[in-house]
């Protein structure tokens, strides 16, 4: 089996598996066998994103602003989670304390030194800046973070380094594996090699 690639991207379905084995015979007329594997055994697992991405703090704004209502509702379109779409409509980037930044972390707690917009880039909660900012007498520069009147703070968010986008969901699945060596065979030859393929994992 090891000359036998990966053709498909692995699901949990095998009636879809066989409708594209079948597709892969007729197409191309290659030696066509369903795996069932557990799932990130295959070459091209099926995905879903990762765990991580649902902290906040493991994503970082890049230095794309939305411009537009269209172009923020596409971003949020094609946000990868949840917590992507709340980054683009609920926070904002800024550079603060990295004391200030572990107390918000910890705690979502605005401090003075999460305001002092300098230091080291973060992300915070727009309401939770505003309502510090209004609280300490800085109404002015709170309107600046109002997405109702800017889009300035509507950041685009990418991974932290070493945090990936996707991972391997667990339990087995099943894909098509071709093998482009035709040896002659027949449409019913090969029919018949996935017929037994399947047999052999249902």
């Amino acid at each position: 089996m090891e000359n036998f690639t990966q053709y498909n991207t692995a699901s949990k379905s095998l009636s879809e598996n066989i409708v594209c084995a079948l597709e892969t015979i007729n197409k191309y007329g290659y030696q066509v066998i369903i795996k069932k594997l557990e799932n990130k055994e295959h070459k091209n697992p099926m995905q879903q994103a990762a765990k991580e991405l649902n902290d906040p703090f493991n994503w970082r704004s890049s230095t794309q602003f939305h411009s537009s209502e269209e172009e923020l509702k596409k971003a949020v379109e094609r946000a990868k989670n949840e917590t992507e779409k709340d980054l683009i409509l609920n926070w904002t980037p800024i550079f603060a304390e990295k004391e200030a930044i572990e107390i918000y972390k910890a705690t979502g707690k605005v401090t003075k030194g999460l305001v002092k917009s300098m230091g080291v880039s973060t992300q915070v909660r727009t309401k939770d800046l505003i309502d510090y900012l209004e609280a300490n007498g800085e109404s002015e520069r709170a309107k600046l973070f109002d997405k109702k009147n800017s889009f300035f703070n509507s950041a685009s968010w990418q991974t932290i380094h070493g945090v990936s986008y996707w991972e391997a969901i667990e339990g087995f699945t099943y894909a098509v594996y071709y093998n482009d060596n035709k040896e002659g065979l027949s449409k019913e030859e090969l029919n018949e090699m996935l017929d037994n393929s399947v047999k052999a994992i249902i």
